[in-house]
């Protein structure tokens, strides 16, 4: 005699067509949902990093100042000049696309020049060494300027940049530079408090006005 099927033994239905499609639109809703509050969240946290890096190589810069009678470091070689104040080193030579504090944790390894392997993703104030070389020639303490309001570093693909070159400087950062400043303070300063045209960038690199 054949025993009944016990009702755990049943298969059970699976799910029909129209349920999948529901589970896969709730799941397409919530990725939807999560994923730009994931994006922010990465590119805050690499604004951050990026800041602290323009810190680091503001205080290493001050060190350099220090060595060498209140001079900045050559704008042609200032990674080479700063690496012993970073890095165990006196030249800043390491495998193509290291990241260092010399490289902006948002920066695309593609849209940097092939500068020092293509590891800078900062660009030092260039426009004081051009024509008067003022940055050069005379000491920090007597610019005519004031220094909270003179870029330093910032956000750049060529390793330097002048006040004809704002192409220089990518928007790694959405709507927002990082800066460092020759009083050694850096901060996001949004993209369009940076004018465009060679007149407005030379007033903003030489200092006359801050934005």
């Amino acid at each position: 005699m054949r025993k009944p099927t016990s009702s755990r033994n049943r298969c059970k239905p699976g799910m029909t067509l129209i349920e999948i499609l529901v589970v896969i639109a709730i799941i397409g809703t919530l990725a939807a949902l999560i994923f730009p509050s994931l994006k922010d969240s990465i590119n805050s946290a690499n604004r951050v990093k990026c800041l602290g890096n323009l810190k680091q190589i503001g205080i290493a810069t001050e060190q350099y100042t220090q060595d060498y009678n209140n001079t900045f470091p050559p704008v042609d070689y200032w990674p080479d000049w700063l690496s012993p104040y970073l890095f165990n080193t006196n030249k800043f030579r390491f495998p193509a696309h290291t990241k260092t504090v010399f490289w902006c944790p948002s920066a695309v390894p593609t849209d940097l020049g092939s500068a020092w392997n293509g590891n800078v993703a900062y660009a030092i104030n260039a426009q004081g060494y051009a024509g008067l070389r003022r940055f050069q020639e005379t000491s920090v303490n007597n610019l005519q300027t004031v220094p909270s309001k003179r870029i330093a570093f910032m956000d750049g693909n060529s390793g330097n940049m002048w006040d004809t070159t704002p192409e220089r400087v990518p928007a790694w950062h959405g709507n927002c530079y990082n800066v460092i400043f020759q009083d050694s303070h850096a901060e996001s300063v949004l993209t369009n408090q940076f004018p465009p045209g060679s007149t407005a960038w030379r007033n903003l690199l030489w200092g006359y006005k801050r934005y």
